[in-house]
This record gives structure tokens, C-alpha cells and sequence, in this order.
């Protein structure tokens, strides 16, 4: 490996454990309000697509459980760190310039599980491009120590 790969990877390596450090000590300063925003499943993927597009990263660590799997496209990331590390930033810079309208949204809760499946438009400008993309996402939820955690999330656009 030569010494521009090598610099490549640490630098890497260094951005993941400051976000993952940021993330940590934001979360745990806004714990009280982060609680608020999972009472029920639907507060809970509410306020996930609302962190999503204004990048708040301590709200999504709060909603993540830690074995959560995100699929999207191709690929998986089979835990909230794994998430955080590769893929949330990208996530959050292209949501940012797009507008969110929820078509359709139904979550059902049964006991300590529930699920809810949305269909919505992004619309805007990414990269100079007009974007106009139909959304589908599938969340799962399960209640842990009374908040609302999400498990699992498939997203698609067509």
C-alpha cells in the first residue's frame, strides 16, 4: 500500500471516530428531547426524515437501534455505527437540498413492535439537475425501555 492510501485510510479513520464522538456527546446532552421525539412509532419515523434533512445527527443516533440494518440500493449496513460511518452524511447532504412530501404513510403498532411504510416525492436541484423521484421506505420499529427504536429500514426510489 502506498503512502497516499495509507494517509487515506487514517484520515478516514479519524472522521469516523470524530463523528462517531460528536454524535455520542450530542446525544447525550439532548437526551430529554431525543426521548420526546420517539414516544410513538410514528413521532419516532416523524422525527427520523426530519434529522434526515436537517442533518441532525444526535436525534438519528437516538432513533438507530445499535443492531439496526438499512438497506438501500444494493447495499446494507448492518449496524447504527456502521450507518453513521459510511453512509448517514451522504444521506443527510442529499436530502438537504431536496423537499420531502409525504404522499401516503401508514404505520401499525402491536404491542412492542410496529411498522410503518411511506411513499413520498423529493423534489429540488441536486448537482444542478432537477430531482423528481418517488421515495418508498419500510421502517420497523420495537419499543425499548419505553421509546420507540428503529430496527430495520428499506428504502427504494423509482
Amino acid at each position: 500500500m502506498n503512502h497516499s492510501s495509507q494517509r487515506t485510510i487514517h484520515i478516514r479513520r479519524t472522521l469516523i471516530w470524530l463523528i462517531t464522538l460528536f454524535v455520542m456527546h450530542a446525544g447525550m446532552a439532548s437526551a430529554s428531547s431525543a426521548e420526546a421525539v420517539s414516544a410513538t412509532p410514528t413521532d419516532a419515523v416523524q422525527s427520523f426524515h426530519k434529522a434526515l434533512h436537517s442533518g441532525d445527527a444526535a436525534t438519528i443516533r437516538h432513533l438507530l437501534d445499535d443492531s439496526v440494518h438499512i438497506y438501500e440500493g444494493k447495499g446494507v449496513e448492518r449496524s447504527a455505527e456502521e450507518y453513521i460511518g459510511h453512509h448517514m452524511l451522504a444521506d443527510m447532504m442529499y436530502l438537504k437540498a431536496l423537499s420531502e412530501e409525504v404522499v401516503e404513510q401508514r404505520v401499525i403498532a402491536s404491542g412492542d413492535m410496529a411498522f410503518a411504510v411511506t411513499r413520498s416525492r423529493l423534489t429540488g436541484q441536486r448537482d444542478g439537475r432537477p430531482v423528481d423521484v418517488l421515495n418508498v421506505e419500510t421502517v420497523v420499529l420495537r419499543r425499548i425501555d419505553g421509546a420507540w427504536k428503529i430496527v430495520h429500514v428499506h428504502w427504494s426510489q423509482g
